[in-house]
Protein backbone atom coordinates (compact mmCIF):
# COMPACT_ATOMS: atom_id res chain seq x y z
CA UNK A 1 0.00 0.00 0.00
CA UNK A 2 1.21 3.62 -0.80
CA UNK A 3 2.51 5.61 1.91
CA UNK A 4 0.03 8.16 2.04
CA UNK A 5 -2.44 5.68 1.99
CA UNK A 6 -0.99 4.08 5.42
CA UNK A 7 -0.68 7.39 6.96
CA UNK A 8 -4.25 8.25 5.85
CA UNK A 9 -4.93 4.97 7.67
CA UNK A 10 -3.08 5.87 11.07
CA UNK A 11 -4.74 9.21 11.21
CA UNK A 12 -8.20 7.85 10.59
CA UNK A 13 -7.49 5.45 13.04
CA UNK A 14 -6.24 7.91 15.70
CA UNK A 15 -9.58 10.29 15.06
CA UNK A 16 -11.87 7.24 15.72
CA UNK A 17 -10.10 6.57 19.20
CA UNK A 18 -10.32 9.89 20.35
CA UNK A 19 -14.40 10.18 18.62
CA UNK A 20 -14.88 6.53 21.08
CA UNK A 21 -13.31 8.26 24.03
CA UNK A 22 -15.32 11.36 24.15
CA UNK A 23 -18.19 9.08 23.78
CA UNK A 24 -16.87 6.86 26.69
CA UNK A 25 -16.75 10.15 28.91
CA UNK A 26 -20.26 10.90 28.95
CA UNK A 27 -21.45 7.20 30.49
CA UNK A 28 -22.33 8.06 33.97
CA UNK A 29 -20.96 4.63 35.53
CA UNK A 30 -17.41 4.53 36.42
CA UNK A 31 -17.43 0.83 35.99
CA UNK A 32 -18.88 1.11 32.50
CA UNK A 33 -16.45 3.52 31.53
CA UNK A 34 -13.61 1.19 32.59
CA UNK A 35 -14.92 -1.97 30.71
CA UNK A 36 -15.09 0.05 27.68
CA UNK A 37 -11.45 1.29 28.00
CA UNK A 38 -10.46 -1.75 28.10
CA UNK A 39 -12.31 -3.19 25.19
CA UNK A 40 -10.81 -0.25 23.09
CA UNK A 41 -6.95 -1.83 24.52
CA UNK A 42 -8.29 -4.49 23.98
CA UNK A 43 -9.69 -4.41 20.08
CA UNK A 44 -5.33 -3.10 19.51
CA UNK A 45 -3.93 -5.73 21.07
CA UNK A 46 -6.02 -8.89 19.86
CA UNK A 47 -5.84 -7.18 16.06
CA UNK A 48 -1.64 -6.50 16.96
CA UNK A 49 -1.08 -10.53 17.57
CA UNK A 50 -3.69 -11.60 14.82
CA UNK A 51 -6.51 -12.44 16.62
CA UNK A 52 -4.91 -15.42 18.94
CA UNK A 53 -7.33 -17.89 20.43
CA UNK A 54 -5.41 -18.00 23.59
CA UNK A 55 -3.66 -16.12 25.85
CA UNK A 56 -5.92 -12.99 25.68
CA UNK A 57 -4.26 -11.65 29.35
CA UNK A 58 -0.72 -12.18 28.13
CA UNK A 59 -1.72 -10.40 24.80
CA UNK A 60 -3.35 -7.79 26.65
CA UNK A 61 -0.20 -6.79 28.91
CA UNK A 62 2.44 -7.36 26.09
CA UNK A 63 0.69 -4.87 24.20
CA UNK A 64 0.70 -1.91 26.70
CA UNK A 65 4.26 -3.12 27.51
CA UNK A 66 5.67 -3.35 23.98
CA UNK A 67 3.92 0.65 23.18
CA UNK A 68 3.42 2.29 26.29
CA UNK A 69 6.51 4.63 26.30
CA UNK A 70 6.06 6.64 28.86
CA UNK A 71 4.36 4.30 31.50
CA UNK A 72 6.81 1.36 30.78
CA UNK A 73 8.26 0.26 33.71
CA UNK A 74 5.01 0.86 36.02
CA UNK A 75 3.21 -1.17 33.90
CA UNK A 76 6.40 -4.05 34.76
CA UNK A 77 6.36 -3.46 38.71
CA UNK A 78 4.66 -5.81 40.94
CA UNK A 79 1.73 -4.23 43.10
CA UNK A 80 2.93 -6.52 46.65
CA UNK A 81 -0.42 -5.39 48.31
CA UNK A 82 -2.47 -7.76 45.62
CA UNK A 83 0.40 -10.09 45.82
CA UNK A 84 -0.10 -10.71 49.54
CA UNK A 85 -3.58 -10.70 49.88
CA UNK A 86 -3.45 -13.49 47.16
CA UNK A 87 -0.89 -15.91 48.33
CA UNK A 88 -0.67 -15.16 52.25
CA UNK A 89 -2.57 -17.89 53.08
CA UNK A 90 -0.41 -20.25 51.00
CA UNK A 91 2.77 -18.78 51.88
CA UNK A 92 4.24 -17.71 55.05
CA UNK A 93 4.07 -14.28 54.29
CA UNK A 94 3.83 -12.64 57.85
CA UNK A 95 2.33 -9.00 57.92
CA UNK A 96 3.12 -6.50 55.13
CA UNK A 97 5.98 -4.70 55.26
CA UNK A 98 4.49 -0.67 54.75
CA UNK A 99 4.84 2.42 56.60
CA UNK A 100 1.09 2.69 58.05
CA UNK A 101 -0.64 6.23 57.41
CA UNK A 102 0.77 6.65 53.90
CA UNK A 103 -0.70 6.78 50.41
CA UNK A 104 1.96 4.66 48.28
CA UNK A 105 2.00 5.02 44.73
CA UNK A 106 3.59 2.38 42.23
CA UNK A 107 6.70 3.62 41.29
CA UNK A 108 7.31 4.09 44.87
CA UNK A 109 10.78 2.11 45.99
CA UNK A 110 9.09 1.18 49.49
CA UNK A 111 6.60 -1.18 47.38
CA UNK A 112 8.95 -2.36 44.81
CA UNK A 113 11.63 -3.14 47.76
CA UNK A 114 8.28 -5.65 49.60
CA UNK A 115 7.16 -7.16 46.33
CA UNK A 116 10.72 -8.37 46.43
CA UNK A 117 10.34 -9.60 50.12
CA UNK A 118 7.46 -11.42 49.55
CA UNK A 119 8.37 -13.01 46.08
CA UNK A 120 11.48 -14.43 47.73
CA UNK A 121 9.32 -15.84 50.53
CA UNK A 122 7.88 -18.09 47.45
CA UNK A 123 10.33 -21.05 47.45
CA UNK A 124 9.73 -22.71 44.19
CA UNK A 125 11.48 -20.43 41.62
CA UNK A 126 8.31 -21.20 38.76
CA UNK A 127 5.56 -20.41 41.00
CA UNK A 128 7.77 -17.41 42.28
CA UNK A 129 7.93 -15.95 38.53
CA UNK A 130 4.22 -16.91 37.64
CA UNK A 131 3.04 -14.68 40.81
CA UNK A 132 5.47 -12.27 39.74
CA UNK A 133 3.49 -11.92 36.20
CA UNK A 134 0.40 -11.99 37.48
CA UNK A 135 0.72 -8.86 39.75
CA UNK A 136 2.32 -7.00 37.50
CA UNK A 137 0.45 -3.94 36.64
CA UNK A 138 -0.21 -4.53 33.16
CA UNK A 139 -1.71 -7.68 34.07
CA UNK A 140 -3.64 -6.57 37.34
CA UNK A 141 -5.36 -4.40 34.31
CA UNK A 142 -6.41 -7.45 32.76
CA UNK A 143 -7.71 -8.76 35.90
CA UNK A 144 -10.01 -6.01 36.28
CA UNK A 145 -11.29 -5.89 33.13
CA UNK A 146 -12.36 -9.21 34.04
CA UNK A 147 -14.21 -8.80 37.25
CA UNK A 148 -15.91 -5.95 35.27
CA UNK A 149 -17.23 -7.97 32.29
CA UNK A 150 -17.68 -11.36 33.53
CA UNK A 151 -19.27 -9.55 37.01
CA UNK A 152 -19.41 -6.08 36.76
CA UNK A 153 -17.86 -6.64 40.18
CA UNK A 154 -15.52 -3.57 41.22
CA UNK A 155 -12.30 -4.70 43.03
CA UNK A 156 -9.47 -2.82 45.06
CA UNK A 157 -9.68 0.44 46.97
CA UNK A 158 -13.27 1.95 46.59
CA UNK A 159 -11.39 5.39 46.92
CA UNK A 160 -9.90 7.21 44.04
CA UNK A 161 -7.17 9.51 45.53
CA UNK A 162 -7.11 11.67 42.41
CA UNK A 163 -3.51 9.88 41.58
CA UNK A 164 -2.70 9.40 37.90
CA UNK A 165 -0.78 6.36 39.02
CA UNK A 166 -1.95 2.82 40.95
CA UNK A 167 -1.40 3.63 44.67
CA UNK A 168 -2.02 1.46 47.74
CA UNK A 169 -3.51 2.76 51.55
CA UNK A 170 -4.96 1.37 54.38
CA UNK A 171 -9.02 1.73 54.38
CA UNK A 172 -11.50 -0.36 56.27
CA UNK A 173 -14.96 -1.65 53.76
CA UNK A 174 -18.61 -1.29 55.17
CA UNK A 175 -20.01 -5.23 55.31
CA UNK A 176 -23.27 -5.69 56.46
CA UNK A 177 -23.49 -1.99 58.05
CA UNK A 178 -19.81 -2.82 60.07
CA UNK A 179 -16.27 -1.60 58.83
CA UNK A 180 -14.39 -4.20 58.69
CA UNK A 181 -10.61 -4.91 59.69
CA UNK A 182 -7.96 -2.14 58.30
CA UNK A 183 -5.95 -3.49 55.53
CA UNK A 184 -4.06 -2.43 52.32
CA UNK A 185 -5.90 -2.26 49.37
CA UNK A 186 -4.77 -0.69 45.92
CA UNK A 187 -6.82 1.27 42.75
CA UNK A 188 -6.31 1.44 39.25
CA UNK A 189 -7.27 4.83 38.59
CA UNK A 190 -9.50 5.83 35.81
CA UNK A 191 -7.03 8.52 35.10
CA UNK A 192 -4.06 5.96 35.06
CA UNK A 193 -6.13 3.57 32.67
CA UNK A 194 -6.99 6.45 30.30
CA UNK A 195 -3.53 7.65 30.39
CA UNK A 196 -2.11 4.52 29.52
CA UNK A 197 -4.55 3.56 26.85
CA UNK A 198 -3.80 6.83 24.56
CA UNK A 199 0.22 6.62 25.24
CA UNK A 200 0.23 2.58 24.27
CA UNK A 201 -2.28 2.90 21.03
CA UNK A 202 -0.15 6.45 19.92
CA UNK A 203 2.75 4.14 20.19
CA UNK A 204 1.19 1.40 18.46
CA UNK A 205 0.15 4.21 15.74
CA UNK A 206 3.72 5.49 15.44
CA UNK A 207 4.71 1.38 14.81
CA UNK A 208 2.49 1.29 12.06
CA UNK A 209 3.46 3.79 10.32
CA UNK A 210 7.04 3.28 10.81
CA UNK A 211 6.25 -0.31 9.67
CA UNK A 212 3.95 -0.13 6.88
CA UNK A 213 0.98 -1.61 8.48
CA UNK A 214 -2.51 -0.78 8.16
CA UNK A 215 -4.36 -0.78 11.83
CA UNK A 216 -7.15 -3.04 11.49
CA UNK A 217 -6.09 -4.64 8.16
CA UNK A 218 -6.41 -8.54 9.72
CA UNK A 219 -9.96 -7.83 10.38
CA UNK A 220 -11.46 -8.38 7.00
CA UNK A 221 -14.44 -9.64 6.49
CA UNK A 222 -13.82 -12.77 5.28
CA UNK A 223 -12.67 -13.77 8.85
CA UNK A 224 -14.99 -16.89 9.87
CA UNK A 225 -16.59 -15.61 12.86
CA UNK A 226 -18.45 -12.61 10.71
CA UNK A 227 -20.76 -15.63 9.35
CA UNK A 228 -19.77 -18.18 12.40
CA UNK A 229 -19.62 -16.42 15.74
CA UNK A 230 -16.29 -18.13 16.04
CA UNK A 231 -13.35 -18.39 14.30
Amino acid sequence: MPEVNIQQAVIQTGNWVNSKLKEIFRIETEGFRKILYFSLIDSFAQSWKDYPRNGASKVFAEFLVSFSSQYREVLQQVCPVTLYHHYSDKYNFGQLRLPEGRLLLADSTVLERESERLLLLIPDQQQREFARTKHQYCQLMYAERNKLVHELTQIGMPIDFGESLPHVAQGSRQVDGASSDISWQMVIPEKFIVLVLQDAINGYLTHCEQEGIVPFSNNEYSRKSRSAWYD
